[in-house]
């Protein structure tokens, strides 16, 4: 932990810093906060953005290796694809970024078949809210259990 004075970064943690600045604290470099998408003044813009389409692409790939047959259904326009549905988001892993973006598509009717049948699968196995971790579903778990371990109402 560093202490400072003036306008300069106070780190409390390694993913959070804190700028002092006539005594207020104000958060900086969090997503979801004010001035988070142009970065600071000091930081050049168009490295920023070839940053975030970076990183957007490897999300693509993580996902692709996650959802293949919805990456497949897409081709090459996959990472444009899931770029446009998943920029300005937080990264929540590859199986909810591929689930969301999935889940978008079969939304607008794009979703094509082998796509849709995937998605099927996971949601007969996973219960997935749009806001937390996907979740097994119950009956998922008990088909999955050995039938002397069962019980019998």
């Amino acid at each position: 932990m560093r202490a400072s004075r003036g306008l300069h970064a106070t780190w409390r943690s390694p993913r959070t810093a804190v700028v002092r600045r006539a005594g207020r604290r104000l958060p900086v470099g969090r997503p979801g906060r004010p001035g988070w998408a142009r970065g600071r003044p000091s930081f050049d813009v168009d490295r920023l953005d070839a940053t975030r389409r970076a990183l957007l692409r490897k999300r693509a790939r993580e996902a692709a290796r996650t959802w293949p047959r919805l990456a497949a259904s897409l081709g090459a326009d996959w990472p444009e694809v899931f770029a446009r549905h998943r920029a300005g988001h937080q990264p929540v892993g590859a199986l909810r970024d591929g689930w969301d973006t999935a889940l978008a598509l079969r939304a607008r009717t794009e979703l094509a078949p082998a796509a849709a049948a995937e998605l099927a699968e996971r949601e007969a196995i996973l219960r997935y809210d749009g806001r937390s971790a996907p979740r097994r579903r119950v009956l998922a778990r008990f088909r999955q259990l050995p039938a002397s371990r069962r019980r019998r109402p």
